[in-house]
């Protein structure tokens, strides 16, 4: 499956992946995340039932901490 995540085409090796699963392999463990596909946002609780599809475009936004 090809994604564009950032901007960045990925691929990976899964026929099928929720936001859930796509966070949990690119974000640290325990990070705050922001997601958008398609330039909707997928609020936290549907993480596991927004499946994506080949081609989407998924922008994921990250807390950053520091001063």
């Amino acid at each position: 499956m090809k994604l564009i995540v950032n901007n960045e085409v990925r691929e990976f090796s899964e026929e099928r992946l929720h936001v859930a699963a796509l966070v949990e392999m690119l974000v640290a463990k325990n990070a705050s995340a922001a997601v958008a596909v398609g330039g909707k946002l997928v609020k936290k609780e549907l993480w596991t039932v927004t499946w994506l599809n080949d081609g989407d475009t998924v922008t994921l936004i990250t807390a950053a901490y520091g001063g």
